[in-house]
């Protein structure tokens, strides 16, 4: 018999019915799932207690949809810094080679200029930036396309989540929803947006075909359409 991973959906149902106390049994036998897959998800995908604090945190559905989804995309994954691979870059880095004049032109380095820049950048390569032929600057490519504006991130500065009420924090109050989305796997266009009200756990999930900003909005008039007929 195959195995098929909780969707987003299954996951909302068991933050509600964990916040209704319903029993992981009981929730096993709600979703047609082993009761063992609850357990495994309760315990791979909650959040961690914060400064060994005897209280657990809740369980949470798009926290654990993230967690999930980063876990599958690092599955099996295995660096190229390999110690002869950093000995190589190290060696014509030394020699007043460019990241990409190595890249490019030594062979047996098989990553390209950026990895190299970045495992400087991160201390995975004991060399300075600053001894770098251009001090770390990358070299620019041509644009022949239009450039996208770069968001204005003053919002976000004087903004803080830290600033909302006392109760939403509280969850004393109705109609504070929490937004988020989850992709299903890479290579795909559309997504899931996903809706929490924090007093309730009311949770809804729509389905956006594309990944921008313009379908998240329309997905969020839906939500409001649908909460005020």
């Amino acid at each position: 018999m195959s195995y098929e991973h909780l969707s987003a959906e299954e996951r909302g149902k068991i933050e509600a019915w964990l916040y209704d106390g319903i029993s992981q049994t009981e929730i096993a036998k709600r979703l047609n799932r082993h009761r063992s897959t609850i357990f495994r998800e309760l315990k791979r995908n909650s959040p961690k207690r914060i400064n060994n604090s005897l209280a657990s945190l809740p369980y949470r559905a798009t926290s654990a949809n993230n967690v999930a989804m980063l876990r599958k995309k690092n599955c099996g994954t295995v660096t190229k810094a390999s110690a002869k691979m950093i000995h190589l870059i190290t060696k014509h880095l030394e020699m007043k080679w460019s990241p990409e004049q190595i890249a490019n032109a030594v062979k047996g380095v098989k990553v390209c200029r950026n990895s190299i820049y970045n495992w400087i950048y991160n201390k995975i390569i004991a060399f300075e930036i600053k001894k770098l032929r251009l001090k770390g600057k990358r070299y620019k490519r041509k644009s022949t396309g239009k450039l996208l504006k770069r968001p204005d991130s003053s919002f976000y500065l004087n903004h803080s989540i830290q600033d909302r009420p006392k109760r939403c924090t509280n969850r004393t109050e109705f109609g504070h929803w929490e937004a988020d989305t989850v992709l299903s796997r890479r290579g795909v266009t559309h997504c899931i947006a996903t809706f929490i009200e924090r007093k309730t756990r009311q949770y809804v999930a729509i389905k956006i075909l594309k990944q921008d900003s313009f379908s998240m909005l329309n997905a969020m008039y839906e939500r409001i359409n649908s909460a005020l007929s």
